[in-house]
């Protein structure tokens, strides 16, 4: 006991000689935090419209992505997401927010709501959606048409942090889970600010 009291001595000693011949510094200015944190007001970001079509055409969906087939399991990540979060994502213990169901829609149709659906999604601020693509077991050379869509929108798009198939109770490879970025993360990726209004 004598001797980690000895030590404490020892280092406060160190210490003193190491601080010798050293002033303080006097800074008479100094920052009031609790004063700062209640006159702080929160930013408000809204997205436009106009704003988030405009981030829609510039989704590529040119970009070369493997075609999945009608039984194949989908999954994406960003390397933002720690993978405590995917292993929720995928054993489906997240709590769906909204559901989109794209069975019978053409393509094109389906891309259109599907977009709309995102940004409904993020303006509401949700976290997790859900999205039926269907497994397309009735098109032809085993390619789902909206699965394909689906896949390559949502690897592009800027608001998703994740998505993977769902479980079987809520569709298995006819569906996805879809992990949104927030609002907040989501207006800086657009870049918006009062100043481009």
């Amino acid at each position: 006991m004598s001797s980690k009291n000895d030590k404490i001595v020892v280092n406060h000693e160190l210490f003193k000689d190491a601080m010798r011949g050293i002033t303080t510094l006097k800074n008479k200015k100094k920052v009031d935090l609790q004063a700062y944190k209640k006159n702080r007001q929160p930013k408000k970001t809204i997205i436009a419209l106009e704003t988030f079509a405009d981030t829609n055409a510039k989704i590529n969906e040119d970009i070369t992505i493997a075609a999945v087939t009608s039984g194949q399991n989908l999954f994406f990540t960003n390397s933002d997401v720690r993978i405590k979060t995917i292993r929720q994502l995928k054993k489906g213990t997240f709590k769906i927010e909204k559901i989109l169901d794209l069975h019978g829609e053409t393509t094109n149709a389906a891309r259109v709501l599907l977009n709309e659906f995102l940004y409904n999604a993020q303006k509401e601020n949700l976290k997790l959606v859900l999205v039926i693509h269907g497994k397309g077991v009735l098109t032809c050379n085993d390619e789902p048409k909206i699965k394909n869509m689906v896949n390559r929108i949502l690897q592009n798009h800027e608001t998703v942090l994740a998505f993977c198939s769902s479980t079987p109770k809520h569709g298995g490879a006819g569906a996805v889970y879809v992990l949104l970025k927030n609002l907040r993360a989501c207006s800086k990726s657009f870049d918006l600010s009062e100043k481009n209004k």
